[in-house]
């Protein structure tokens, strides 16, 4: 009997030891081009909410290392000698006081202190004080500037909220100042007239980026020399 020879089907080897066709190199292309961008837009974020985490900690604590020199600052305003407020200045986003708070060379004087906001070139805010001392000319006190400038707080621009604000309460010292009410300024000049019988009792002091409360530092600041 003779045995049938076997057959190799050349064509069909070949096929399987091409490789891939070019159809499937394209395919297999572009699932890794797919993969890549998911990969790096993932990282990018992921880079982002790390950037974004650390700013808002670093905001966060020169807030608070801000918000102890103002309070300092704002705590011991009080009337200066021949003069008629304590709070020169007075808005929302800024004050001017006369403080006793002993930041200065010249002992137990009233030194002038703002705090206030600067936009920088780079388009970041600034929360500075600036404080200046005083000088006694003919028995009387007198404040010359500039003063000593200090950077507390920088908001960079792109988070785009306000990074000082400042509530005033005033009160009635013939009820012993009980009932504190809020007060807004007129957005310059002295908090309250001359004539007012009214005298301030304390502040409540916001600096940080209020657009995330929870890293936003608050401060009532009670005036103690003026009650």
């Amino acid at each position: 009997m003779s045995r049938r020879p076997k057959i190799i089907r050349a064509d069909k080897d070949a096929r399987r030891d091409s490789g891939f066709s070019l159809i499937e190199l394209m395919v297999a292309l572009g699932i890794f081009s797919l993969l890549i961008l998911i990969v790096a837009a993932l990282s990018a974020s992921a880079f982002r909410a790390i950037r974004e985490a650390t700013s808002r900690s670093e905001i966060q604590t020169q807030s608070q290392n801000a918000m102890e020199w103002a309070s300092r600052l704002l705590r011991y305003a009080d009337t200066p000698p021949g003069g008629t407020t304590a709070i020169e200045d007075a808005s929302a986003n800024g004050i001017t006081v006369y403080t006793y708070s002993g930041t200065g060379d010249v002992d137990d004087a009233p030194y002038k202190a703002r705090l206030f906001t600067r936009l920088t070139d780079e388009g970041d805010t600034d929360v500075l004080s600036e404080v200046i001392a005083p000088v006694e000319v003919d028995g009387e006190w007198t404040w010359a500037g500039p003063g000593r400038e200090r950077r507390l707080l920088t908001m960079p621009a792109e988070v785009g909220s306000t990074p000082l604000q400042i509530e005033y309460f005033v009160c009635d010292p013939e009820d012993n100042c009980a009932n504190p009410q809020p007060y807004v300024p007129t957005g310059s000049g002295p908090l309250l007239p001359v004539d007012s019988t009214l005298v301030p009792a304390y502040l409540v002091v916001r600096m940080g980026d209020s657009s995330v409360p929870n890293t936003l530092v608050t401060q009532t600041v009670k005036l103690v020399n003026l009650l």
